[in-house]
C-alpha cells in the first residue's frame, strides 16, 4: 500500500509539471499567434529647432535587429554651446539593453544619478552618470508606455505582461538623452537636461 500510494504520488507531481508544461506552450503559441506585424512606435515628428536649440542627424552603431526606421537620433546644440544627444529607439523587450550595460561595456565606470522628472511629472528618466579625463557624462534614460516615459522597474514590466496577454507585442520606445560636460559643471547638466526635456516633452509624447 506504501509504495503503491508512493509511486501515485510521484506520478501525480510527474503530471502536474508536464500539465504546467503544456499550459506554458499553449499560452506561449496563443500570444504569438495573436501579434500583428505592425510598424514601430516612434514620435511622430522630432523638430530641426526648437527655441534656441538646433537639431541634426548624427549616426552611430545600433544593434543589428533594427531596421533604419526603428530608431531617430537627434543632436541639439545652442549656439556656441553644449549639445545633447537624443537617441529614440523602437524597442519591444527582446531589443532592450540596459544603459549601464552598453557603458560599461566600452569601459566607463558609471555611477547613478538620481532619478530625472519633467515639470509635468509625464516623464520620469532614470540617471547615470560616469567620468572621461576631464569630463563628466551624464545620461538619462527610460520608456514610452501609454502616454509616459517611465525607468526599467515593476511598472514597466506589469506593463509588458499586460500588453503581451492583451495584444501579443509590446508598444514602447527606448529614450536616451545624453549630455556631456567639464567636471564640476554636474549640477548645470542636470538643469540644462530637464529644461530640454521640458521643451521636448510635447513631441516625445505625440507617437505614430
Amino acid at each position: 500500500m506504501g509504495k503503491n500510494w508512493e509511486r501515485l504520488m510521484s506520478n501525480g507531481r510527474y503530471i502536474i509539471v508536464l500539465s504546467l508544461l503544456v499550459l506554458a506552450g499553449v499560452a506561449s503559441y496563443l500570444i504569438k499567434s495573436r501579434t500583428v506585424d505592425s510598424g514601430p512606435l516612434l514620435p511622430h515628428h522630432l523638430p530641426e529647432q526648437i527655441k534656441e536649440w538646433v537639431g541634426t542627424p548624427f549616426s552611430t552603431l545600433m544593434p543589428s535587429d533594427l531596421r533604419p526606421g526603428d530608431y531617430m537620433l537627434r543632436e541639439y546644440r545652442k549656439e556656441g554651446g553644449v549639445a545633447i544627444k537624443m537617441m529614440v529607439v523602437f524597442s519591444p523587450t527582446e531589443n532592450y539593453h540596459p544603459p549601464a550595460l552598453c557603458y560599461r561595456g566600452i569601459g566607463l565606470k558609471t555611477f547613478y544619478l538620481p532619478p530625472l522628472v519633467s515639470s509635468s511629472g509625464r516623464i520620469v528618466l532614470a540617471g547615470l552618470g560616469a567620468h572621461v579625463v576631464n569630463e563628466s557624462i551624464s545620461v538619462y534614460h527610460g520608456f514610452y508606455i501609454s502616454g509616459r516615459i517611465m525607468p526599467d522597474g515593476i511598472g514597466k514590466k506589469m506593463y509588458e505582461v499586460r500588453e503581451r496577454i492583451k495584444k501579443g507585442r509590446v508598444e514602447q520606445y527606448f529614450l536616451e538623452v545624453m549630455l556631456s560636460v567639464e567636471k564640476g559643471k554636474e549640477s548645470m547638466a542636470r538643469e540644462t537636461v530637464k529644461s530640454f526635456v521640458d521643451l521636448m516633452e510635447p513631441y516625445l509624447l505625440d507617437v505614430r
